[in-house]
């Protein structure tokens, strides 16, 4: 499993009002054999009592043992492995003085574990090796203390008799990552009702995230949130995330997650429950139901609803439940069991939990087979059921006879292997990576075995060539087209598949695209280059819809194009376009017709949709919907240059709630650049599931504003929008097509509108307005941090803006009754040639704004390397250790300078709380060279107050730094 370290954010360290700074400095390497862990660290003090160090250093390949819990009473706590790669330290558990287990540790303040596995089972006594029967501890790790962090990242965590995180008086965070955990319960100690993940025990808990994760043998439910334990005046959790974890084997004795009272939101996301909950729902077992049964609906045959995923309800909050992508598989062993003894598999949900939650296809059953896991607890589940049918209390009882399949360190270190191969599209996470924790899965789209053919560069005419690539039966000889870098290419018509999948590829390797250019028919017309009529797949081509001059064969903006670039025509198939530049069309980019299952655009370039000599303004589109159900759009990374239209035309009929709705519409890190709008610029039309607008650049969109003299440009948005106060249709940039028959979401996050100086002073002479981001109606459903901020950006090289475009179609618009819904050759986008397309777009920017950081800490906009330069940065003054000064000025108001300095190269986070403890400002991850660097913090937005700044920095050995200090605004 992939143990990439994950990079902490931000940690407050304070205490009432008086600063206290942190220095993740003081380590200490503890040897091999240098004795019990838990007796080191106990007796590591300096003369005063205070502690002499607070990092413990384990060598990798060593095996270690405590003899006690480790405790950090006072202090805070990092245990990890030295730098490097190797075996991880193993820390094993050995009986005290009694003969009994403790935990391995007991976090009484902040506590950090990286890149340890950590072992709870007790040895036999005769060989000292691990013995299953030796009476664990209940707990393996305890976050004992309020308002504290655990964070665990790159471990193992093994073996235990109930629970392996106790979460004791109301953590602040518990965090574990790229992990694995194993073996939760123990049926020689206790019952089958114990055994799992977490275990919250009173106090309000902030934040939970488990992410990267795999879980492996858990006896009951992996989160226990409950009862008064999960009260929601004084046990609540605020934020809980599970994403991309997979999950195998367990049997649910109560059930498989209990969320409690939640005050904020939970997330679950991209995870693979493989085997959950194996005992099924089982009416004969009443004993089952104990737990469930005050916080669950009652069924039609009378008992408790028993899903896999419960809430407790209260009616203090309204939290949001954000639960989609997730699979549900069960091996063959299991659903026998199932059969036999008549039993069901678990409701994902009950309705009242259902009836709450958001996100597309929040659970797919699916059939999976996973690489190398454990033997499923088929001798626990047939031990147990009997007894729980026979038995007044169940099978709740313990026993030495079955137990689960724990294997050996070797195993959890070196041979487990969740990943798997699969073709269901439904194993694709909402990020585009395969369901589950890291293990190196693939999801493979493709269902085709290509039969491949290159086309060489002078061969003819590529939609020819392919058209006679035929058998003597007819059948296409081959179905994947390999075309050379650097050539180019023609057709003199559409390419299409009638009947087979196809794919269009450039050769292996780099070097410059290959160029596929049209070129006219026998009757001067241009056709589209792609008709898709069954699965189409297009990577890294250059494909121009221009035509030629045919005096000198250069490409001619003039020659009308067709209407089409690309068409998706068949439904239930799909369009994959990846790597490419798609350029040049007169009305839109891609077309799709008929509904198809998924059209996908990644890493690329789109640019120059609409010609105004052959259609008007109100044509130049990148998609446009017609016609059919479509699954799934997804435009991800890609640069969108020069549309005159919308970029996404999904209206009207065409977007028909009952025969051609989208279910599932995505853009991010795209970034799109000038767009003159003229009947808008995003419609989404009717969607049925969820639609995800996270992290774009919409750099000079919906160029001419919204402008009341220009009637014509309310004509399709008048039948969909809501009505303003000067009584014209509210024109946003982004609209759906409201419908009663779904309740779909709508994420928008972090997504940034720049406008250029040009535009602005069009907007001012032309007393035009900039578009509103959205109408109130589509604001009211939206979802997620900070949808739209407005601020400056400069792009580094781009074409020029559609200033003439614009200065020629608005005296049109106000003059004549249909606007300036007209053609023209006297004015045009500044489209630049292939040469330009393929190596000096250039849409990165530097910026010192923070808004500028997207939801996964990446800059806004595709991938064009820019550059969030908040920090200014001092290389020729290097610290011998880390360090936080005190801001300058302090009291301040309202802008500060925050100063620190790095010996080594470090990823970096700084973050501001109020003396609350809440997060108020957060600079996310910044990789930094060693020196001093320094912040101006602008507290505009804040009141008068104390406020703490924390840096948290990881240096390339794997240091820890982590400081924080107090600072004063006064207004």
């Amino acid at each position: 499993m992939k143990r990439n370290r994950l990079r902490f954010y931000s940690i407050i360290i304070f205490l009432s009002l008086i600063v206290i700074s942190t220095t993740w400095g003081q380590e200490r390497i503890i040897e091999e054999n240098e004795g019990f862990v838990n007796q080191i660290i106990l007796g590591d003090t300096l003369a005063d009592g205070s502690q002499a160090h607070n990092v413990y250093i384990f060598k990798r390949g060593a095996k270690y043992f405590v003899n006690g819990q480790i405790s950090n009473v006072g202090f805070i706590i990092t245990l990890k492995a030295e730098s490097g790669t190797g075996t991880l330290p193993i820390i094993r558990n050995w009986p005290d003085a009694n003969g009994e287990l403790g935990r391995i540790l007991d976090a009484n303040d902040d506590a950090y574990v990286y890149n340890l596995y950590l072992d709870g089972m007790g040895p036999d006594l005769t060989t000292t090796e691990p013995d299953p029967l030796y009476t664990m501890n209940g707990q393996l790790l305890r976050a004992g203390a309020a308002g504290k962090v655990l964070v665990v990242d790159g471990c193992v965590l093994n073996n235990v008799g109930q629970t392996i995180i106790r979460s004791n008086s109301g953590a602040r965070k518990v965090q574990v990552t790229n992990s694995i955990i194993a073996n939760a319960g123990q049926l020689s100690r206790d019952n089958l009702g114990n055994g799992r993940i977490i275990d919250f025990r009173n106090g309000i808990t902030d934040t939970v995230i488990f992410r990267n994760c795999t879980m492996v043998n858990s006896y009951d439910r992996l989160i226990r949130h409950y009862g008064a334990a999960a009260n929601s005046n004084t046990a609540y959790v605020n934020y809980l995330e599970l994403d991309h974890n997979t999950i195998v084997h367990n049997t649910g004795a109560y059930g498989f997650i209990y969320l409690g009272d939640i005050s904020g939101s939970v997330k679950i996301t991209n995870n693979l429950f493989y085997n959950p909950m194996t005992l099924g729902v089982d009416p004969a077992d009443q004993q089952r139901f104990a737990e469930i049964s005050s916080i669950s609906e009652v069924g039609p045959d009378g008992n408790p609803v028993n899903p896999l995923i419960i809430e407790q309800p209260n009616d203090l909050y309204n939290p949001t439940y954000l639960m989609s992508n997730n699979i549900i598989a069960y091996d063959q062993t299991v659903k026998e069991y199932m059969t036999a003894n008549n039993v069901t598999p678990a409701p994902a949900l009950a309705p009242r939990l259902a009836s709450k939650v958001t996100g597309s296809t929040p659970f797919t059953d699916a059939e999976v087979t996973l690489t190398n896991i454990p033997n499923v607890m088929i001798e626990v589940m047939n031990w147990y059921r009997p007894l729980a049918v026979a038995q007044l209390a169940g099978g709740m009882i313990t026993t030495t006879e079955v137990d689960m399949d724990r294997r050996n360190a070797e195993y959890w270190l070196n041979e487990l292997d969740a990943s798997y191969t699969t073709s269901n599209p439904a194993f694709i996470g909402t990020d585009g990576k395969p369901i589950g924790a890291d293990w190196g899965s693939k999801v493979n789209q493709e269902q085709v075995v290509w039969n491949e053919k290159v086309i060489e560069e002078n061969e003819g005419f590529v939609n020819q060539i392919i058209l006679g690539d035929t058998l003597s039966d007819g059948s296409q000889a081959h179905n994947a087209y390999i075309f050379k870098r650097g050539a180019t290419y023609f057709v003199n018509g559409q390419i299409s598949n009638i009947g087979f999948e196809i794919k269009l590829a450039a050769e292996s390797g780099t070097g410059t695209l290959p160029i596929i250019r049209n070129w006219p028919d026998a009757n001067g017309e241009l056709g589209r280059i792609l008709d898709a009529n069954d699965d189409a797949y297009v990577y890294n081509l250059y494909l121009d819809g221009m035509g030629p001059d045919l005096t000198t064969t250069e490409p001619d903006p003039l020659y009308t194009m067709n209407g089409q670039l690309l068409r998706a025509g068949a439904a239930g198939k799909v369009l994959v376009v990846d790597g490419c530049v798609l350029n040049n069309v007169g009305q839109t980019i891609i077309r799709s017709n008929s509904g198809a299952r998924k059209v996908q655009v990644t890493n690329s370039i789109i640019a120059n949709a609409g010609q105004l000599s052959r259609d008007n303004l109100g044509n130049g589109r990148i998609i446009d919907f017609r016609n059919g159900i479509t699954d799934t759009v997804i435009f991800r990374n890609c640069t969108m240059v020069n549309s005159y239209d919308r970029l996404i035309r999904h209206y009207g009929a065409a977007a028909n709630s009952n025969t051609a709705y989208v279910n599932y519409l995505e853009l991010d890190h795209n970034t799109i650049v000038h767009n003159t709008g003229a009947y808008g610029f995003i419609y989404l039309g009717d969607i049925s599931g969820s639609v995800k607008i996270t992290n774009n650049l919409f750099y000079n969109p919906m160029t001419l504003g919204v402008d009341p003299a220009d009637q014509q440009r309310f004509a399709e948005i008048s039948s969909i929008s809501e009505v303003g106060p000067d009584g014209n249709p509210v024109n946003p940039l982004i609209i759906e097509q409201p419908n009663d028959l779904y309740n779909p979401t709508y994420l928008m996050s972090n997504n940034i509108i720049a406008y250029d100086q040009t535009v602005k002073e069009y907007m001012t002479a032309n007393n035009v307005t900039p578009a509103p981001a959205l109408a109130p109606r589509l604001a009211s459903k939206v979802t997620g941090s900070t949808p739209f901020t407005d601020a400056e950006v400069t792009l580094t090289n781009i074409p020029n803006v559609m200033i003439e475009v614009m200065n020629w179609y608005r005296p049109l618009a106000v003059a004549q009754l249909a606007g300036g819904m007209i053609t023209t050759t006297e004015v045009d986008m500044d489209r630049r040639n292939a040469e330009y397309w393929l190596n000096e777009l250039d849409a990165s920017y530097t910026t010192s704004n923070p808004a500028f950081i997207g939801t996964d800490s990446k800059p806004i906009g595709a991938e064009w390397g820019s550059v969030i330069t908040s920090i200014e940065s001092n290389i020729n003054e290097i610290p011998v250790s880390y360090m936080l000064n005190n801001n300058y000025p302090n009291p301040f108001n309202p802008t500060t300078t925050i100063s620190f300095g790095l010996p080594e190269k470090s990823i970096v986070s700084l973050s501001v709380f109020n003396i609350l403890g809440q997060k108020v400002f957060e600079l996310k991850e910044q990789n930094l060279s060693s020196g001093i660097h320094s912040y101006n913090f602008d507290a505009s937005q804040l009141t008068s107050g104390i406020y703490i700044y924390t840096i948290n920095a990881t240096g390339i050995d794997g240091q820890n730094f982590v400081s924080s200090k107090k600072m004063t605004l006064l207004k």
